[in-house]
């Protein structure tokens, strides 16, 4: 490849890199013009979309984005427990019967997957037919596929979407409303 460099005395600089790459694949990685449109037909109301007490593990091993999702979830009157690794979840998943869980999967030492395996894989655990959920920056095309294929029962691409979140709860929780 190539670097140019245009500079200014003081006014600045300007780096330009240029590197070459074949492509390896056609096949498109997703539409993120519509993945990143604003849907202002979303209700971020939560007026329709309560849950009254349904019980939901949330597991994220980043702080924030563990807290926005709980906040949103608690905005939908959902009771929601956090677990900031798959090894906490674990135990908290052998102790309390949840109605949906919404995990991560990439986290230090224990992933999502790891965790949901491990809780439907045990047939004593009292949550192994318990709805797992992923969250996941992993947005590209087949990975939907890809994580029901080792188990999960659906899939959420991070930032969260209210709308998708909405319907999955529904989907979920239709029968406990």
């Amino acid at each position: 490849g190539t670097i140019e460099v245009k500079s200014e005395y003081a006014k600045g600089s300007v780096f330009t890199a240029k590197i070459p790459q074949k492509v390896v694949r056609t096949t498109p990685i997703g539409d993120y013009s519509k993945r990143f449109a604003i849907n202002e037909n979303v209700d971020i109301s939560f007026e329709e979309c309560r849950f009254n007490g349904s019980r939901v593990l949330v597991v994220d091993d980043n702080e924030l984005n563990l807290e926005v999702l709980a906040s949103i979830l608690e905005l939908m009157e959902l009771t929601v427990d956090r677990a900031i690794s798959g090894k906490e979840a674990l135990e908290m998943l052998a102790d309390t019967k949840y109605d949906v869980v919404m995990t991560d999967d990439m986290m230090p030492g224990m992933s999502g997957t790891e965790l949901m395996q491990r809780v439907i894989n045990d047939k004593t655990n009292i949550n192994n037919k318990t709805p797992f959920v992923v969250i996941t920056a992993n947005a590209i095309v087949g990975a939907r596929e890809e994580y029901v294929k080792t188990g999960f029962s659906d899939y959420m691409t991070k930032p969260i979407d209210i709308e998708v979140l909405q319907n999955i709860l529904k989907k979920y929780l239709n029968s406990q409303m």
